[in-house]
């Protein structure tokens, strides 16, 4: 039998091992479900139709690596086509919100492809890093079908995370344009999340971190343009990824821009300055 004197030490030792337990359990369930919010807020509803979305546009359905059914719009060049663009958009809403800043890269003859992950709009499945990057490639495919020597990548934020990925695994793609972008998962997760850094490397991998691959790109061209005053993935992310990709590459510091696509800031110059590197990329 035991003394009285440790019987209070012994309850004690249970209970804070117990609360531990409890600890543990909502770390292992509730963070990873943080973890995936942070990267991906994925939405069904329509901000447009075909009809509105200022473009002409054709609904296109494709699989990804594992048979998810995905949805995209390609939206038509206007006039003769002189390449194709695979927009990939970033973590939040789905393609039909997206579309307001891609639909200018038409006017200039590029036809678009844009399209939602598993999970966004009208695509099936739920959103994982992987997944993702595989349905990029998949999209990817599809636009080489239709432009096989005339094809590229515009990336936004998590998209061109993504788009740099795919890049790097489809060497018919002619150069990749990362708006927005990082170069770590883990760098960016801590930047939002400071009081969980202890264990996001635990939560999230640094596997298919576009710093990862970013100077397996060349000789293709990389386009890097970040905004200054960008609070959601600041100006430093986008340079250390810059800093990792191999010649040829180019980088465009928007000062008076944040987060949001500089075009909403630059408007024609920044068509310009895109539509002059896909033309450079695309020319035999």
């Amino acid at each position: 039998m035991q003394s009285p004197e440790r019987r209070p030490r012994l309850r004690r030792t249970i209970r804070n091992g117990t609360t531990l337990g409890v600890v543990g359990l909502v770390a292992a369930v509730v963070l990873p479900s943080c973890a995936s919010g942070l990267f991906f807020r994925p939405t069904e509803v329509a901000y447009c139709t075909p009809a509105t979305a200022g473009a002409t546009v054709e609904d296109v359905w494709f699989r990804s690596a594992d048979g998810t059914r995905l949805h995209g719009w390609w939206l038509a060049a206007d006039g003769e086509p002189r390449g194709a663009v695979v927009f990939c958009h970033g973590n939040n809403r789905n393609l039909t919100h997206h579309v307001r800043y891609a639909r200018w890269m038409c006017e200039h003859g590029f036809a678009v492809l844009l399209f939602d992950y598993r999970g966004y709009g009208q695509s099936e499945g739920s959103p994982s890093r992987s997944g993702c990057i595989d349905d990029t490639c998949a999209a990817i495919d599809l636009a080489l079908e239709r432009e096989p020597e005339r094809t590229v990548v515009f990336g936004h934020s998590l998209g061109g995370a993504f788009g740099v990925v795919a890049t790097e695994r489809r060497p018919a793609v002619r150069a990749v344009v990362a708006e927005s972008t990082f170069a770590s998962f883990q760098d960016v997760a801590c930047y939002h999340a400071d009081w969980l850094s202890f264990v996001v490397p635990l939560l999230i991998s640094a596997r298919d971190d576009p710093g990862n691959v970013v100077a397996r790109i060349a000789p293709r061209p990389v386009f890097v343009i970040h905004g200054a005053r960008d609070n959601i993935v600041p100006l430093e992310h986008g340079l250390a990824l810059y800093d990792l990709a191999a010649e040829p590459k180019r980088l465009h510091v928007a000062e008076g821009s944040a987060h949001r696509t500089p075009w909403t800031d630059e408007g024609d110059t920044f068509e310009r300055m895109i539509v002059g590197f896909f033309d450079d990329a695309i020319a035999p």
